[in-house]
């Protein structure tokens, strides 16, 4: 979707943390960009270098797998990362069941997706998301970019706190989760019970949590580096 889907955990958030939820490239108010994944992970690497040592990465879906893309690059440059429903590496036998679903048929049409954000949002959340744009055909261009990728290589070389929190419905995702968990050099686990995938739009309040609590530590370095809010 866009953007404005972290509006619900905005507001959760205290006044001292600042939300930045661009859209990614394809998406929202960038639908005309095409969508490279090396230029989106490096977007957000940029943007969260200009922030400072206190930011946290956070995403979901797509944007959770861009978020453990962007953490490899950062080492101890950031406070934390925090990635929901991306427990799946597409490779091997995984990357031929992903290849699967890239048939036309497995695009989500408009409608559809209208019609679940505005059964899962507050009204003006909606219309706000609405509003911003939608891109349903973007789901299979991101799966190709996915499908192939050595996700456990990123997870390994984050050297920050790790959260993955998981829709406890979200098959496979939810299966391959604590294997992710345990690969991470600070790796947690939360699994929100009875939810299905984009576990970021439904349950935010998990992850307003693992962000305040990532703010009040320290990156994992031997090396000095500034203390977080």
């Amino acid at each position: 979707m866009n953007g404005a889907t972290w509006m619900r955990l905005e507001r959760m958030l205290p006044a001292s943390i600042e939300l930045i939820a661009d859209d990614l490239p394809g998406h929202g108010e960038r639908r005309a960009e095409s969508f490279d994944l090396a230029s989106a992970v490096g977007g957000i690497v940029a943007a969260a270098r200009s922030a400072g040592p206190s930011t946290v990465l956070v995403g979901d879906s797509l944007g959770g797998y861009l978020v453990l893309a962007a953490g490899a690059q950062l080492g101890d440059a950031i406070a934390g990362v925090v990635a929901g429903s991306c427990t799946f590496a597409m490779r091997g036998v995984a990357g031929a069941v992903a290849r699967i679903s890239l048939v036309p048929g497995a695009l989500i049409p408009p409608g559809v997706v209208r019609t679940l954000i505005y059964r899962v949002c507050e009204p003006d959340i909606a219309c706000a998301i609405e509003a911003r744009g939608l891109a349903p055909a973007m789901r299979n261009v991101t799966l190709r970019a996915l499908i192939g990728r050595d996700v456990f290589a990123d997870v390994r070389a984050i050297r920050v706190p790790l959260t993955f929190i998981v829709g406890g419905w979200d098959v496979p995702i939810v299966w391959n989760a604590a294997r992710f968990s345990r690969a991470a050099v600070a790796g947690r686990l939360i699994v929100e019970p009875k939810a299905p995938h984009g576990v970021g739009i439904l349950r935010p309040a998990a992850f307003a949590g693992a962000i305040a609590s990532m703010r009040r530590e320290a990156p994992l370095s031997d090396a000095a580096s500034s203390p977080t809010d």
